[in-house]
């Protein structure tokens, strides 16, 4: 234990004696020197070993070797790539997964079996193209029904603004019966 501790310490005064001579010449900080000087060793935590360490300092001592800039890097990151014949993959990882016509319809209407005034809200929400957090701000008086065609006032809307979505009109007609002359 004692002769791990004197290890760092070692390197830790090299790593120190280093900076000042460069600090005189004006280049890194005293910081930026310990950490590189014991890698991954932090106080109190130990040193973890990833599976592409390896990989990662070759290629460093590689790039520091030919003195490859920004660009260079990127170059030579393609140019293997396309060597290895490596592909980003085909869909982004970000891309929601969408309901197909047919099992919006099927859950439209199982909604509206259990429950028809929940079956009219998915409805709504599916035909109006609202997100969310506009459609749980949509009130009473911001249905226009008597427009041609029916549409429902967002008042809600991104950036906070408001829009005006047209909706077809069965649904329209759907909210009529709904209301039942309650507006």
């Amino acid at each position: 234990m004692n002769q791990i501790g004197s290890l760092d310490r070692t390197r830790i005064k090299t790593a120190q004696n280093r900076v000042t001579a460069q600090n005189s010449a004006g280049s890194r900080s005293v910081t930026a020197a310990l950490k590189r000087s014991v890698p991954g060793k932090l106080r109190g935590q130990k040193v973890i070993t990833h599976s592409l360490d390896r990989g990662v300092q070759e290629t460093l001592r590689l790039w520091r070797k030919h003195h490859l800039g920004y660009y260079q890097t990127k170059y030579v990151v393609e140019r293997v790539r396309r060597r290895l014949a490596l592909e980003p993959p085909r869909t982004r990882n970000r891309t929601v997964a969408r309901l197909e016509h047919s099992e919006v319809e099927r859950l439209i209407q199982i909604t509206y079996r259990s429950q028809s005034k929940y079956g009219l809200l998915i409805k709504t929400l599916f035909q109006s193209g609202a997100r969310v957090d506009e459609f749980v701000h949509i009130g009473v008086e911001d249905l226009l029904l008597d427009s041609d065609p029916p549409q429902i006032h967002i008042v809600h809307a991104k950036r906070m603004s408001d829009r005006y979505v047209p909706i077809m009109q069965a649904l329209g007609d759907n909210y009529v019966r709904a209301l039942g002359g309650k507006r």
